[in-house]
């Protein structure tokens, strides 16, 4: 007999070894339920708003001539040109209220009916005629970087 067994009796070292069990289980769900999570609710994730800013951030000098023409001193403008030359390199994703499903929006599909907009410190997408929007918009962080680069070839390119 080992000196931990003499010191508590059986029933505790029962219970003991149950609640391990049960913390082991609760911690095998928490990763299964992590890995299960679809790729862009992953946690490297940008807010389409911050995407936009970084990418005018690491840019603006470079692409001078073709931001000719925006209102330099509105950033809104500056920002949601900066969307609409991310857009069609990256994946956007957000939810239709009232719906919290997170989907994946798509530019092709829906950039005839649908308009960006700034509200407050994030952007949405409207519908110009009707009470549609889109919310909550985000991008993957890895198809950002790579957006970005592309945007900087433009100079390159031009």
């Amino acid at each position: 007999m080992s000196a931990f067994s003499s010191k508590f009796p059986e029933a505790i070292q029962v219970a003991g070894f149950y609640l391990g069990v049960a913390l082991s289980l609760f911690g095998v769900l928490g990763i299964a339920y992590y890995l299960a999570k679809p790729w862009w609710i992953e946690r490297s994730a940008t807010p389409l708003f911050k995407a936009a800013q970084r990418a005018c951030e690491e840019t603006i000098e470079d692409l001078g001539k073709f931001t000719y023409g925006l209102n330099q001193d509105d950033p809104n403008e500056v920002l949601l040109w900066y969307c609409c030359a991310l857009s069609p390199k990256v994946t956007i994703s957000g939810q239709r209220p009232p719906s919290e499903k997170i989907e994946i929006y798509s530019d092709r599909q829906h950039r005839n009916d649908f308009d960006l907009r700034i509200e407050g410190k994030s952007i949405v997408a409207r519908q110009r005629s009707g009470a549609g929007r889109w919310v909550n918009l985000s991008v993957k962080r890895s198809e950002l970087k790579r957006a970005i680069l592309d945007l900087k070839k433009w100079k390159a390119g031009a």
